[in-house]
């Protein structure tokens, strides 16, 4: 069994909630952060309403539906959850596209070597320092910054990476898309799925099931 389970409804009238919720659980899977992940799940639907009333001025001057919250509050306030969750999320991000997706990846029957690389936790771990600038820091501090905090929900982080790079899809800002469009990620939902229970037969690294977040659309 997950330790958690987020039912997320592709149905909701207000468009951007469902991969607001989405990637605000990506950025704050530890339930003690709580908090930080409804203002940050609060902060992306009103990123998310400001974007296309500045694309679609005919939109912006019809009635939508929207949570009224969104706007309540400084603006310097919602500026600095959504940034807070950004670099959350682009720490999901580089735990999936570094670690976690090349081993998924190697484990269901693909390549085993990236960037001409063996796939091992190590050389991954290598890579993602790299790109990332992180001169001089260890192996260990990769693990404890990043590697940890994002293990519960690293399948998730590879289902959207690898669902946001594919030929036919749109390129970043990729947030906006699935928040525009929410009905992307029932592909996103269910390909996490498999990648959650895809984990514990990675042998490179350990997560158990019973670790994990699991997605589910209703």
């Amino acid at each position: 069994m997950p330790r958690e389970t987020i039912r997320i409804s592709l149905s909701n009238p207000f468009l951007p909630e469902p991969g607001a919720i989405f990637l605000s659980t990506l950025a704050y899977p530890d339930r003690l952060d709580a908090i930080a992940r409804e203002e940050f799940r609060l902060s992306l639907c009103r990123q998310a309403v400001l974007t296309r009333c500045e694309v679609d001025p005919g939109w912006a001057m019809t009635p939508q539906i929207i949570r009224p919250d969104i706007f309540s509050g400084p603006d310097s306030d919602w500026d600095n959850a959504y940034n807070r969750g950004r670099k959350k999320l682009e720490h999901r991000y580089i735990a999936a596209a570094f670690i976690a997706l090349p081993h998924l990846v190697a484990r269901f029957g693909g390549p085993k070597e990236f960037e001409g690389y063996n796939v091992t936790v190590q050389n991954m771990s290598y890579l993602a320092m790299d790109f990332m600038g992180w001169e001089g820091d260890s192996e260990s501090t990769l693990k404890s910054k990043i590697w940890g905090p994002s293990r519960p929900v690293v399948h998730a982080a590879a289902a959207y990476i690898q669902w946001a790079f594919e030929p036919e899809e749109v390129l970043p800002p990729i947030e906006q898309r699935i928040l525009a469009f929410p009905e992307a990620l029932e592909g996103i939902l269910k390909r996490s799925e498999i990648f959650r229970l895809g984990l514990p037969l990675v042998q490179q690294f350990t997560i158990k099931e019973e670790d994990t977040i699991q997605f589910l659309s209703d």
